[in-house]
């Protein structure tokens, strides 16, 4: 009579995997996963002397991508496993920079890096004339507008850049402030303008005087410098009347004066005189007269301030806008990114200053930045300092390395990630089995099947460089006890796990009892030691 091992259940591969192999007894199937996937469970298998293998089936995962994290001012869709796409959008008023989509592959990376979110930029604005513009022209930037010394917005003071790159309202516009139109004094008359800065000149009718400033100048408050002046009738010098004689008659512009003379006394010349005038004196440009125009009357010249300050130089990373002579207003404005630090307005005084010190433009401050974990971020957050990422020992960094802090004070770009290196897949002893991860830190511990012991250290653990510290344990097989042959017979055959033992007895004698015994997985001996009888 024969006896044979139980075979094994049939070997089937694992989806997106292959084995190799038989199921006879002690035979090892081995099992192998496709570009793309690992093996997860025993691998490899042993089919005992129960017809049972040692183990279930091993099956093969996915390889997993680095963690999906959506851009700032974005978002991301999809899975990190293996062959899977991830997309990614911005929100609106933000464009895409880099590749819209991308896609796992099977040594764990992504296709691509991962892509930013940038905010769009409406035209750069030009400042009104007699005016100025502050403020960024990306989106949801707000643009503010303001007009010079003297002068009124008409429009909207401050517009939105909007996601459409376009801006939320037209530019406005700078007009001069108005004076009261200035009515024309009796017996004179008034010309000029009435606009911020417009000079009217005043002029008195032939024969009368002007009495207060010939020119009045339109200010920034919407008043005149001044009162109007008035016109009086002009007087000729008072008469003497003549020796012996006498005059009479008023002496305004136009009267006649009568001479007479005294009794016994003839008049020698005209018995009448009349009063005249001077032309009237027109002020000079910028400039003003004062006094009559009668006869020995005197004229009084006077010069406008019309003084020039010094002209001014921009503020680093700045702009100024105005004239600058007296009374004009000097703008001061900041290129994107930076704030104004001191007056946003200068004005040219009398004396040839300004009113004040220039302000300057400082840098501004993007959003402090927060390390990885298990990582590091260095350098400062002023406009245009670049932060630099780093990973910690054991760790590689996902993502961009460097983020630049920009112009609308945001950071360039998303944060880095850092994530732990990957020693090498460890393969199960034969005759055992291996569990626990591969990333740094993580600790692989073996086992040996029933009837088999571990030679070597029972763990190893991943380092930082990737390597295991330590080698892999062999399973060896038990051993059974060693057997004594009967009485007037023998015992052949080794002790190790699975052999059989083969009983036999000497001439004369017959075996009573199984002739075999297997050392079995729990290192005994199948069934019990036959004996020799006579």
């Amino acid at each position: 009579m024969w006896c044979f091992y139980k075979k094994c259940p049939d070997l089937t591969s694992p989806t997106n995997g292959w084995v190799s192999g038989s199921n006879l007894h002690q035979d090892q199937a081995t099992f192998s996963c496709n570009p793309g996937y690992n093996v997860i469970g025993t691998n490899p298998v042993t089919c005992q002397a129960d017809g049972t293998w040692n183990a279930a089936f091993p099956t093969c995962a996915a390889v997993q991508c680095p963690t999906l994290t959506p851009p700032t001012n974005g978002g991301v869709s999809g899975e990190n496993y293996y062959q899977n796409v991830a997309t990614f959008t911005c929100d609106s008023g933000y464009n895409l920079v880099g590749t819209s989509t991308i896609s796992c592959q099977a040594d764990a990376t992504w296709s691509a890096a991962f892509p930013t979110c940038a905010a769009v930029q409406c035209p750069v604005l030009t400042p009104p004339t007699n005016g100025g513009v502050s403020g960024g022209n990306y989106y949801q930037d707000v643009a503010t507008f303001t007009c010079d010394f003297g002068y009124d917005l008409v429009g909207t003071s401050a517009i939105s850049c909007q996601a459409d790159a376009t801006w939320s309202a037209a530019v406005p516009t700078c007009a001069a402030v108005q004076c009261p139109v200035l009515t024309a004094p009796t017996n004179g008359g008034v010309s000029g303008g009435n606009s911020y800065g417009d000079v009217a000149t005043f002029t008195c009718d032939s024969g009368h005087s002007l009495s207060g400033s010939a020119t009045l100048t339109c200010q920034a408050d919407t008043t005149w410098n001044g009162a109007s002046p008035t016109c009086a009738a002009g007087l000729c010098p008072t008469l003497t009347p003549p020796t012996n004689g006498a005059v009479s008659g008023s002496n305004s512009l136009g009267d006649v004066a009568t001479f007479t003379c005294n009794s016994g006394y003839n008049l020698v010349g005209g018995s009448t005189r009349t009063s005249v005038q001077c032309s009237v004196l027109t002020a000079p440009t910028n400039g003003g007269v004062s006094g009559g125009n009668s006869y020995t009357d005197m004229a009084t010249f006077t010069c406008d301030s019309a003084v020039q300050c010094p002209v001014l130089t921009a503020p680093t990373n700045g702009g100024v806008s105005g004239g600058n002579s007296y009374g004009d207003v000097a703008t001061f404005t900041c290129d994107s990114g930076y704030s104004l630090s001191g007056s946003a307005t200068l004005t040219c005084q009398a004396d040839t200053t300004w009113n004040g010190a220039s302000p300057t433009c400082a840098a501004g401050l993007c959003p402090t930045l927060t390390p990885p974990t298990n990582g590091a971020v260095s350098g400062s957050n002023s406009l245009g300092d670049v932060a630099t990422f780093t990973c910690n020992s054991g760790y590689n960094l996902v993502g961009g390395s460097t983020r630049t802090c920009q112009t609308d004070l945001t950071w360039s770009g998303s944060s880095p990630t850092c994530t732990a290196v990957q020693c090498p897949v460890l393969t199960a002893p034969t005759n055992g089995g291996v569990s626990g991860g591969n990333s740094y830190g993580d600790v692989a511990t073996f086992t040996c099947d029933s009837g088999y012991s571990l030679s070597g250290s029972a763990t190893l653990t991943c380092q930082a460089d990737t390597t295991w510290d330590g080698v892999s344990p062999t399973c060896a097989a038990g051993l059974c006890p060693t057997l004594t042959p009967p009485t007037n017979g023998a015992v052949s055959g080794s002790n190790s796990l699975g052999d059989v033992a083969t009983f036999t007895c000497d001439s004369g004698y017959n075996l009573v009892g199984g002739s075999t015994r297997t050392c079995q997985t729990d290192l005994s001996w199948s069934g019990s030691s036959p004996t020799c009888t006579g």
